[in-house]
């Protein structure tokens, strides 16, 4: 005998049934109970279409939840990748500045810091000296030129400059010291000319008075040569302040004869 089923219990079935939760009896007994009951069959298709939208709906937001996961680390990566140009943009800014700084940002050395460790008659017209550091601090850099010195008359500064910046870090050991900056020059006494033959010392040993003279003739038809406008022809150390000076070497000196 066949057993229909009413309304309450088709109403009742509906969510197992259409999850497939129920069994083949109740099944054929449901589709009879659609075939002769239009409320409960559109209650099903209701029912059923609210299913597949809402399955619909959730593989969108899982899909859409995957696109979120990826876009996420592509922005991490980016900005990682970001992070660390910054990083080195920085880091080289720094260092960039700080080596500018360090070149841009001097101070002349006190003169008591500074000896003349040469100073020699090469012939009747030109006179040889050097300056040296006797600095615990690296000094990275000279100057020479024509100045104003105290109170009115004009004479030839020479400067040696220690960074501003950095000054611990530029501490120099027993065996730096003897490689620190020095300074040798050339004078020409005739035609008030003061020139720079460091470079030429330090590259050569056991050099002798006549090639001194033969390098200082040849460069001083070079530009950057400084002559030597004071009308006493003296030529100082300068350091802190104006009054912080050495006298290196006057006109009418009497000096030694270079030994070679």
């Amino acid at each position: 005998m066949r057993e229909d089923l009413n309304c309450e219990i088709v109403k009742d079935l509906l969510p197992n049934y259409i999850e497939g939760l129920t069994s083949e009896y109740t099944n054929e007994a449901m589709k009879r109970h659609f075939e002769t009951c239009e409320s409960c069959k559109e209650a099903y298709e209701l029912l059923s279409v609210n299913g597949t939208e809402d399955e619909s709906l959730q593989k969108k937001n899982i899909y859409e939840a995957k696109e979120l996961k990826y876009y996420m680390k592509k922005v991490r990566l980016r900005n990682l990748f970001l992070g660390v140009i910054f990083a080195c943009l920085v880091l080289g800014g720094s260092y960039l500045l700080y080596d500018n700084l360090v070149n841009i940002c001097n101070y002349n050395e006190p003169s008591e810091n500074v000896e003349v460790t040469e100073l020699y008659q090469l012939n009747d017209n030109y006179v040889y000296f050097n300056l040296r550091s006797k600095s615990e601090y690296l000094i990275s850099a000279m100057t020479f030129g024509p100045g104003k010195i105290d109170k009115g008359y004009v004479g030839t500064e020479i400067h040696f400059l220690r960074p501003v910046i950095g000054k611990k870090l530029s501490k120099l050991s027993e065996e730096e010291k003897e490689l620190n900056l020095g300074a040798g020059f050339v004078i020409d006494i005739e035609n008030k000319k003061l020139i720079d033959v460091g470079s030429f010392i330090r590259a050569n040993d056991n050099i002798t008075a006549e090639e001194i003279i033969n390098y200082a003739e040849n460069k001083t038809t070079e530009k950057g040569n400084i002559d030597i406008v004071n009308s006493d022809s003296k030529i100082y150390y300068i350091g802190r302040n104006d009054d912080d000076k050495l006298l290196i070497w006057e006109e009418g000196m009497k000096l030694p004869k270079y030994p070679n």
